[in-house]
């Protein structure tokens, strides 16, 4: 028993030097673990509100670019339909110019045929007036002799 003792009385000094080593060793890991878990649920809070501040944004974003599509959309509405009325009055306009211009023609023959008219009449009278004056100049040499 002799030779067994000093290795019993090792064993126990070890076990109990263990033993104490492992609950100071428990201690400090069950802090570090409280530590860890205390970090990773501040993380896990500050993930979730970072999380809630991006889908808050996006979906600020997303109203924001809705609204912007919506007022192109009307905006379009309004150009589409300011087009169909441009080219309503353009289509109006094109037929009064080319009313206008048949009138504008008519005139223009008509001014034409009056010039024509007015000419033969100027003429005629010249003509009668020649021949007036002739017949009266017959008639004074007549008289005069």
């Amino acid at each position: 028993m002799r030779n067994f003792f000093p290795h019993l009385s090792f064993i126990a000094l070890l076990a109990f030097t263990v033993g104490c080593a492992t609950s100071v060793d428990m201690d400090s890991v069950n802090r570090r673990i409280d530590d860890n878990a205390s970090r990773l649920a501040t993380l896990e809070n500050a993930q979730v509100k970072q999380d809630q501040q991006a889908a808050s944004e996006k979906d600020e974003k997303l109203q924001a670019l809705q609204a912007e599509i919506e007022t192109l959309r009307k905006d379009f509405a309004d150009s589409k339909w300011a087009v169909g009325d441009l080219a309503e009055k353009v289509e109006f306009f094109a037929a009064y110019r080319e009313e206008i211009e048949q009138f504008m023609a008519q005139f223009r023959k008509k001014g034409g045929e009056m010039d024509k008219a007015l000419e033969e009449l100027t003429n005629r009278i010249e003509a009668d007036v020649r021949s007036m004056a002739e017949k009266l100049k017959e008639m004074l040499e007549e008289e005069s002799r």
